[in-house]
Parts: C-alpha cells; sequence; structure tokens
C-alpha cells in the first residue's frame, strides 16, 4: 500500500476518533452545563493562564474567529467569562474567566482526568508519545502545505 494511501487510512482513522471525542467532550460537560465548544473555549483560556480575544483563542483551537465569538457571547452571558479591556486593540476586548468559569474548567479537569486515566490505561507512556509525535508532525506538514495551496 501507498504512503497516499497510508496517510488517507489515518485521516479517516483522526476523523473517526475526532467524532468519538466530540461525543465524550459532549458526555462530560453536559452534567456541568456546557457545551464540548464551549468547554474546549473556556479550557484554551485555562492553559493559556492570561486573557486572550476570540481570535487569539480561535487561532489556538483551530477555528474561525466567528465560531469562537458566537460561543464566547454566549459564555459572558452566562457568566463563565468577563470582557476586558484590550490595551493593544480597542475593539477587540480580552476574555478572561470568572470564578464561575474557573470552577466549572476544574470541575470538567477532574471529570476528563478520571476519563484519561481509564483510556489511558490501555496504552504504553510510549505509544501515547508516538502518536503525540506522529499527530503534531502530521499537523505541521499540513499546515506547511495549505499555506501553499492554490485558492
Amino acid at each position: 500500500m501507498s504512503k497516499a494511501n497510508r496517510l488517507l487510512e489515518l485521516t479517516i482513522e483522526c476523523n473517526r476518533v475526532t467524532s468519538q471525542l466530540q461525543s465524550v467532550g459532549e458526555e462530560l460537560g453536559r452534567g456541568i452545563g456546557l457545551s464540548a465548544a464551549r468547554w474546549q473555549v473556556l479550557g484554551t483560556l485555562d492553559r493559556a493562564g492570561r486573557p486572550l480575544t476570540a481570535a487569539d483563542i480561535a487561532r489556538r483551537m483551530g477555528l474561525r474567529r466567528q465560531s469562537v465569538r458566537y460561543l464566547a457571547k454566549e459564555l459572558l452571558a452566562d457568566g463563565n467569562l468577563e470582557a476586558v479591556d484590550n490595551p493593544d486593540h480597542k475593539s477587540a476586548n480580552l476574555l478572561r474567566l470568572t470564578t464561575a468559569g474557573v470552577r466549572r474548567v476544574q470541575r470538567l479537569a477532574r471529570r476528563q482526568n478520571d476519563w484519561a486515566e481509564q483510556v489511558g490505561s490501555r496504552f504504553s507512556k510510549q505509544e501515547l508519545t508516538q502518536a503525540l509525535e506522529l499527530l503534531r508532525h502530521l499537523h505541521a506538514a499540513i499546515e506547511q502545505h495549505d499555506q501553499r495551496v492554490v485558492k
């Protein structure tokens, strides 16, 4: 089988795993009142450790700014985020986790960790490290190729 066919098989498996992970995210967040998408926005801010603009969050998540703005609007309305002035850009507020947002992220992190412990126990640390390295390498290769794609 050619490398191209193997890569296509890998992309199909990645899509299947992504779908499964989305379902798991929805299930983990359900009892806490967050969709997987909302959870990802909160988690991105939590990992950053500082306020970010919607555009910053979108870049980190690989999503469109409009999608993140929509999610941020919902998260602002339900008290998980607050908007603060951005000294670098007057019209693009920074988004920051509220105390309620931090508590939700912490609750989700505990649930996610329990899930990861159960599923992760099926693999060696080396297997997980190799898989992570491969996916990061694939991401970089696709990103580099996409910059050259003719529109």
